[in-house]
């Protein structure tokens, strides 16, 4: 994951959303420790389990995964009190080492909202059969094995709010059905092997939160993202973006942390409607192609901490006004009689 900047405000969307999993993992905790009899396990419910099961070895790691006990206590599994049907799966770290099949018996569990399988050791293809969970809220396959592209089918999974398969093998682009989750808050796709460009359809997550798409192919220039009013973190660093920098991008409001390291962005470092109340944190823009002076406009990004500029083509000296809002300043390189900035990171007094 990219670096977090912890912040004392959040826009009311994200505390909303992160209230939401707090009281989630409460209801986990209550339904993993209740009494079975409270859940009335359906029996289609268990066969379903039962069959997912026995596509791997687990007989050690679940062994709580049999006839004599409720399906609803079992390890990793929550249910409806009402209905018995199985409403979320969590089977994180727990070693599946094989791949999900297209008919797995974990399709058969229609009322699922949440399914995490991260770091599980999955490999082959993310089944498209996944974009048949329409209730899905929460879907994590992250730090596993998995090959293929994106299947266009999550683009069905309309309730989705969390998407995550980081750290994974995926290559293709990015499905331009993505951009159908309207309610999706954080989209994490970083550390895989994408191509193409971030499809134009993401204008439409307007509840995005949070959009991690670092240390893959990805190329071409970024979108127009200006009407993301919720966005606060966005990291596409160690891709091979291009075109001027991107300026429509520092006009959302809500924004915390901007990483565009190791890309291909050329031009001058130019920022709109900049104000004291902008919620900035961390700005990194290293290792690109940048020129010209660093802008004074910098020095009204009060809440800043850190700003990264390193191995760039910016010219002419540190502007006195930056001197203001930082403790200090490392790395900087002179080239004949002007000072050439190739590396600086300012840091905020404590």
């Amino acid at each position: 994951m990219a670096m977090m900047i912890p912040s004392q405000s959040y826009s009311y969307s994200c505390i909303v959303i992160s209230l939401y999993y707090f009281l989630f993992l409460i209801s986990f905790v209550l339904h993993t420790l209740a009494s079975p009899t409270f859940h009335h396990c359906h029996h289609s419910q268990r066969d379903a389990l039962l069959e997912f099961k026995n596509e791997f070895h687990l007989d050690a790691a679940l062994h709580s995964w049999n006839k004599s006990r409720d399906c609803c206590s079992w390890k990793g599994i929550t249910c409806d009190a009402k209905s018995g049907k199985v409403n979320s799966l969590y089977l994180d770290t727990i070693s599946l080492n094989n791949s999900l099949k297209p008919n797995s018996g974990l399709f058969k569990l229609h009322h699922l909202d949440s399914l995490s399988l991260r770091n599980c050791s999955l490999h082959g293809e993310i089944p498209s059969s996944l974009g048949n969970f329409l209730q899905l809220t929460l879907l994590d396959l992250s730090h596993n094995y998995l090959l293929g592209q994106i299947p266009s089918s999550i683009g069905n999974l309309s309730t989705l709010i969390v998407l995550d398969l980081w750290g994974n093998s995926l290559v293709g682009q990015v499905p331009v059905s993505l951009g159908n989750l309207t309610q999706l808050r954080y989209l994490i796709l970083s550390h895989n092997k994408l191509s193409g460009n971030i499809p134009v359809s993401f204008a439409n997550l307007t509840k995005l939160c949070e959009l991690y798409l670092q240390n893959n192919s990805l190329g071409s220039t970024l979108p127009d993202m200006s009407g993301l009013h919720n966005l606060e973190y966005f990291d596409v660093s160690e891709n091979s973006f291009i075109g001027p920098f991107p300026t429509s991008l520092f006009t959302i409001p809500s924004l915390i942390s901007v990483n565009l390291e190791r890309n291909h962005f050329k031009g001058a470092i130019k920022f709109r409607n900049v104000s004291s109340s902008s919620r900035f944190q961390f700005l990194n823009f290293a290792q690109n192609n940048l020129d010209g002076p660093i802008p004074e406009l910098i020095s009204q990004y009060h809440n800043l901490e850190e700003l990264h500029l390193s191995y760039n083509n910016l010219n002419g000296s540190i502007p006195k006004s930056l001197s203001k809002l930082f403790k200090h300043y490392v790395g900087e390189k002179k080239t004949s009689s002007e000072c050439q900035v190739t590396c600086v990171l300012f840091l905020t007094e404590t």
